[in-house]
């Protein structure tokens, strides 16, 4: 099979939304994907977003075949590559058209660092701080937690990831030496209680975890408007949820959010 049909075959297997196809398919043709090899050695920096796209897609066809090789579930798979349709989504929703600019985050699928394990992605990754809490110290391996864009976040739905991911380490990597889950997220800022209704999941997200350093960040705008809002424009964004709207009153009042750095046991 030549890359171009390696790409349109990820592409209509992960589900993208068919409002991009016409746009795909005249990227995919005209697109010019024989100098691809291997993912470590793609310079995505040097490439246009929807040449990084039409890349991802043929990347898919190695990375298979290195779950095959190393016995991991199917599913895991082409649930994680769900990555490439949700940041395309964000993309597309930016600049009103398809591509692909996170690299940083989509290596760690290539690189057999991150798996979805329903409703949450557990990812294999080297600290980015001293955790004095559980032992760690920063660059030593952790497991970060990460939920991706899509469904709520109802506490059944993370309380079966958890118990997935304690099957799934055990099983496919018994060596990986820690056995602690982080998470750094604004959905652990306890600021934001006072917005969230008695049975929010998000609120119920946060006691899945004990915080233990925060630090200032946008993210909450960041995550609940276009990828491309800030502080700047943000009073130009037109909310599309009730915690976007009580989000946006606070940030135009001058108030302020936070990540939060959470630790749970795996």
């Amino acid at each position: 099979m030549d890359r171009k049909s390696i790409a349109k075959k990820w592409y209509q297997k992960l589900g993208f939304d068919e409002k991009y196809d016409e746009e795909f398919y005249t990227e995919l043709k005209k697109g010019d994907l024989s100098a691809l090899t291997v993912f470590p050695e793609y310079d995505y920096k040097n490439n246009t977003p929807v040449q990084n796209l039409l890349a991802c897609l043929y990347f898919c066809e190695a990375l298979e075949k290195e779950y095959e090789k190393r016995g991991l579930p199917t599913r895991v798979l082409l649930d994680g590559l769900m990555d490439l349709s949700l940041w395309n989504d964000s993309y597309y929703e930016v600049h009103g058209e398809i591509g692909l600019t996170e690299f940083p985050w989509l290596d760690r699928h290539y690189l057999l660092q991150i798996f979805r394990l329903g409703r949450l992605q557990f990812c294999m990754f080297p600290s980015f701080r001293d955790i004095p809490e559980i032992g760690v110290k920063e660059g030593e391996p952790v497991i970060e937690v990460h939920i991706p864009k899509g469904k709520p976040v109802k506490m059944e739905d993370c309380l079966d990831s958890f118990s997935q991911a304690k099957v799934f380490f055990a099983k496919y990597f018994p060596d990986f030496p820690q056995k602690w889950c982080i998470c750094c997220s604004w959905m652990l800022d306890e600021t934001l209680l006072p917005l969230l209704g008695e049975n929010s999941n998000i609120a119920k997200f946060q006691t899945l975890f004990t915080p233990v350093w925060k630090f200032q960040a946008d993210d909450a705008i960041r995550f609940t408007f276009p990828w491309d809002t800030t502080r700047e424009n943000l009073a130009e964004r037109e909310p599309k949820s009730g915690l976007a709207r009580r989000i946006k009153e606070r940030a135009l009042a001058g108030d302020v959010f936070y990540e939060t750095l959470g630790i749970r046991k795996l």
